[in-house]
Order: C-alpha cells, then sequence, then structure tokens
C-alpha cells in the first residue's frame, strides 16, 4: 500500500553483469533491471533505481533506503549469519 501511494518501487542494485549493467548513456540495463521494471509496472508505479554497493547493499536495505534488492544477490554463508 505505501509503494502503491508513493507511485514508486526504490529498488536496490548494484552492478555486477548481466544482472544490472550501466550502459555507456548512463541507464542501467540488464535482467535485474527488466525483472524490477515489469514489478513495478504489475504494481501500477514507477521503478525507481538506487545503486548502491555490494560491501552496503543488505544495510541499506535494513535503512530503508530502497523496498526491494533486485540485484542477483546469492546466498552465502556470511549474508545466512
Amino acid at each position: 500500500a505505501t509503494i502503491r501511494q508513493r507511485g514508486t518501487l526504490r529498488v536496490g542494485v548494484a552492478a555486477v553483469a548481466p544482472m544490472v549493467v550501466r550502459n555507456a548513456d548512463g541507464s542501467l540495463s540488464g535482467f535485474s533491471i527488466d525483472l524490477a521494471t515489469q514489478l513495478a509496472e504489475d504494481l501500477g508505479v514507477r521503478a525507481e533505481f538506487v545503486e548502491t554497493s555490494w560491501a552496503q547493499i543488505v544495510a541499506d536495505l535494513l535503512d530503508r533506503h530502497f523496498d526491494v534488492i533486485v540485484s542477483g544477490l546469492w546466498m552465502t554463508p556470511e549474508r545466512a549469519l
């Protein structure tokens, strides 16, 4: 409800080909970008991409810098802890 009221799905991404790629013109593309764009469209809102680093991506989510991570985040033993 909050996302629909805001009209924007804030998506946290970290560059990692082919999931998230920065193009020569500065735009983002890749599987994660396409997936998040479709999710936002399905929710009836627009996608806003918030770039972050791998070291900071989970902390930024917990600090509510964005609503969801869509960036090819894989489970590791360290992250599980």
